[in-house]
């Protein structure tokens, strides 16, 4: 399974031990986690933090595939509350000393979850919303849909997270160029116009609305599936 490790520092015992359980790992720096969690390319995702962050996880839950389950690793002594880790949205929470064979079948229970739960959704009956998919890159409108390029489909579900509030394209450039240091506003406007085009072809012209000086939001009814 895909599996995403944050970590700070990096724990190689740990890391070896989820590859000897079957997992794929790709390795992360908390700074450079939100693009790859929005891929929605990961079934799990480990956050290994001496100190887990309540704001940074409530982030990370809010940008990751509804199929994923996100399981978070505390230091022994680390200030913050597991409730609070809770709350911000992860499944679980464990603290260090860590038994490895635990991780594994706290993985594998919270995995068993997500599918069960899966099962019981019924199947959606198409309207007239844009609706933004979180395990597939797939916007539609009414009886139209269409497979966004991974970082078209992360600005749309950035912008559809917001609800009608507008997103300023400092937030955006952080979100999606966070690797490059400089802002080149250009760059946001070439996918912004792209990502309108396509709306377009959907159904919704005046979905992405410009807010001069400011940003971009998405107008009317918008939901995340």
């Amino acid at each position: 399974m895909r599996t995403l490790y944050i970590a700070d520092p990096v724990d190689a015992r740990l890391r070896q031990a989820l590859r000897q359980a079957g997992h794929a790992v790709h390795t992360l720096q908390p700074g450079e986690a939100d693009w790859a969690i929005a891929e929605s390319r990961h079934q799990v995702i480990v956050c290994d933090l001496a100190v887990p962050d309540p704001a940074r996880i409530r982030r990370w839950t809010a940008l990751r595939p509804a199929h994923a389950v996100l399981l978070v690793i505390g230091g022994e002594h680390s200030p913050t509350p597991a409730a609070a880790v809770l709350r911000a949205g992860a499944d679980a929470c464990l603290r260090r000393p860590l038994a490895l064979i635990e991780l594994e079948a706290r993985i594998q229970a919270l995995l068993r979850r997500a599918v069960i739960g899966a099962g019981h959704h019924c199947p959606r009956a198409r309207s007239s919303r844009l609706t933004i998919g979180l395990r597939a890159r797939i916007a539609s409108y009414g009886d139209r849909e269409l497979t966004l390029p991974p970082r078209e489909h992360a600005l749309l579900f950035l912008l559809g997270r917001a609800a009608d509030n507008a997103v300023s394209r400092d937030v955006l450039w952080q979100h999606l160029w966070c690797e490059e240091s400089e802002p080149r506003p250009e760059r946001i406007e070439l996918y912004v116009s792209r990502l309108r085009r396509k709306l377009a072809t959907l159904g919704a012209p005046n979905a992405l609305q410009t807010l001069r000086g400011f940003g971009y939001r998405l107008q009317g009814p918008v939901s995340l599936r």
